[in-house]
């Protein structure tokens, strides 16, 4: 699987595991406790999608996807 599937399948992953576990909602919508182990495997995918997206100069490494330099590139003049 090269960089690229592999970031595309974590971020659906990450999606699916904040969907099922209902992390990120406020606590009076939540509707299941959320599990430690669930909010430990948030944070290991989050930290993988980050180092594949982002570019070294944003504290990454693979720089696939860097949203710091799309921003950065619009607000150029």
């Amino acid at each position: 699987m090269n960089k690229t599937e592999q970031l595309e399948s974590l971020r659906g992953y990450n999606e699916h595991l904040c969907e099922k576990y209902e992390i990120g909602y406020p606590s009076y919508l939540k509707k299941v406790k959320t599990p430690l182990h669930a909010t430990k495997e948030v944070k290991r995918v989050s930290k993988r999608i980050d180092e594949l997206s982002r570019c070294k100069r944003h504290m990454g490494i693979y720089g696939l996807d860097c949203n710091y330099c799309q921003i950065e590139g619009k607000f150029n003049y």
